[in-house]
């Protein structure tokens, strides 16, 4: 089955990432676990993505939707569906009040913030990474949509969110490491630059996007392994 949106299935599987790191100390079975979930996360979301852009979610997509309950049974901190839970409540709003940007934005927030409840489930020792990447893959959407042509956006959103995100994690940062993957993205959000003058030029914003949150994953692991390793939280 061909996967239409890169970008979904990148986050996706970048979210379970994020959910295991710094790697050792996660339980082995529970992380094979929320690894299919991804998986399933990857073709599910991309199958229903149009029919929520058409407001068209029916029953049938909302029961094939019910295996990603399945980690909430391994959760001993039911806060970590927080998140999740606002996320897609706005998501399914701002798609059913005609504001595709925003549903397509707080979607992708919602995809990054399963990182949380898996990294719960996984045992993962701090909930710092998932906090940081679902912030960092929310402020990410919000500035695609803002750089898109045909569409609408304040070019102070994607900081706005960032710095609400960051702010939200604040307490669980312990080490300085953590601040280095902050860099480049409030950076970039605090001076976003015009919008691109043709949709022909998303294509090249998106691999040249994919680079930095390569960059933004790589600097957040090596912080969370440091961290772990030196500061033993």
């Amino acid at each position: 089955m061909r996967i239409r949106s890169k970008g979904l299935r990148h986050v996706a599987l970048l979210s379970w990432g994020a959910s295991v790191l710094p790697f050792l100390g996660v339980d082995p079975l529970a992380a094979a676990l929320t690894l299919a979930e991804a998986v399933y996360a990857v073709f599910l979301f991309d199958k229903i993505q149009p029919k929520l852009v058409a407001r068209r979610i029916g029953i049938r997509d909302v029961a094939i939707s019910l295996p990603l309950l399945a980690p909430l049974a391994l959760l001993n901190n039911y806060f970590a569906v927080v998140p999740s839970a606002a996320f897609l409540a706005a998501a399914l709003i701002a798609a059913y009040s005609g504001r595709p940007g925003w549903g397509n934005a707080l979607g992708t927030g919602f995809v990054a913030s399963l990182s949380i409840i898996w990294g719960y489930a996984n045992g993962a020792y701090t909930p710092l990474p998932q906090a940081l990447w679902t912030a960092y893959a929310f402020a990410e959407a919000l500035y695609v949509e803002y750089k898109a042509p045909f569409r609408e956006f304040h070019k102070r959103a994607p900081l706005a969110a960032w710095i609400a995100g960051v702010a939200a994690a604040a307490p669980f940062i312990a080490a300085p490491f953590f601040l280095a993957p902050l860099v480049e993205p409030t950076a970039r959000y605090a001076a976003p630059g015009p919008k691109l003058s043709s949709p022909r030029e998303m294509a090249s914003l998106g691999r040249s996007l994919m680079k930095r949150t390569l960059l933004f994953f790589t600097l957040l692991t090596i912080a969370t392994l440091l961290a772990k390793f030196l500061y033993f939280i």
